[in-house]
This record gives structure tokens, sequence and C-alpha cells, in this order.
């Protein structure tokens, strides 16, 4: 059986899709952060000027630095608490796709964060907002696991 065709990765290849999907869902949200404040925080309002936008893109790249490997950190603990639980339960179910691996990402990230968000005592405005701003990422996250611990990364 080849390493694209395996219905259950080694304890290997799933140590290694934890820190590639931790990894590329710390990415995005890194990435996804700095389009929202600092490329396109200013829409609703006027257009900064061009010195001020052009200091804004220089710290906003240095914003990203710090900011994927922080969330890398919580992705990689999320995906070990939450993520691998919910594994199992699709490979019981032989949901092995890609497709189901990012659509469980999507929603596990998003409801993990709105109900941290919730038990935190934020209001619910602030939770559903968290929530949707983790889909993405959350599916990015899903899809580099299933990528990496089905044999298509070395």
């Amino acid at each position: 059986m080849t390493e694209s065709r395996r219905t259950t990765p080694s304890a290997e290849r799933v140590a290694l899709g934890i820190i590639v999907g931790a990894a590329a869902g710390g990415g995005s949200v890194a990435v996804e952060s700095y389009l929202l404040l600092v490329v396109f925080g200013w829409v609703g309002g006027p257009p900064p000027a061009p010195d001020a936008f052009f200091a804004a893109l220089v710290f906003g790249f240095g914003m990203i630095v710090f900011v994927a490997p922080v969330a890398g950190v919580v992705f990689a603990i999320g995906l070990v608490i939450v993520g691998l639980p919910a594994w199992a339960l699709l490979l019981a179910l032989r949901w092995r796709s890609r497709g189901a691996a990012m659509a469980a990402g999507a929603f596990l990230a998003a409801a993990t964060t709105g109900a941290l968000t919730l038990a935190s005592g934020s209001p619910g405005g602030s939770a559903g907002l968290f929530a949707l701003l983790l889909l993405l990422p959350g599916a990015a996250a899903g899809w580099a696991l299933h990528r990496t611990s089905y044999g298509r990364l070395p």
C-alpha cells in the first residue's frame, strides 16, 4: 500500500501532522490578523496618508512574526485536546477525506473559540466574531494535518 493510500496513519505521521497543522493554523491567524488590523483596518473611514499606511504595513510584518508562533502553540494544544478525539470519531465513521478534515477543523476551531470566549465572560457578540475569524485558520489546520498524516508531505 502506498503512503498516499493509508487508511490509518502511523503515530509518527500524526505527530508530524499536528506540528504542520499547528503551523498552518498559526500562520493563517497571523496573516488574517495582519490583513484585518493593518491592511483593511481603515475601511469604513478615510484612507490613511501614504506614509502612515506604509508604517502600518511595516509594523504589520513584525506582528506576523510574533502572532504566528503564539497562535501555532495554541493550535497545537487545541489539536491535541480537541482535534485528536474528533479525528478518532471521524476515523470510526470512515470519514477520511480531506474535505471532512477541513470541515472538522473549521467547525472545531470556531466552536472551541466561541465556547472559550463565552466561558471567559465576554459578551456573546465577541464570541461569535472570534468564532467566525477562526473558520479559515481551522480549515487550514485540518487540511495541513490531513495532508501530512496521510502521506502527502515528507
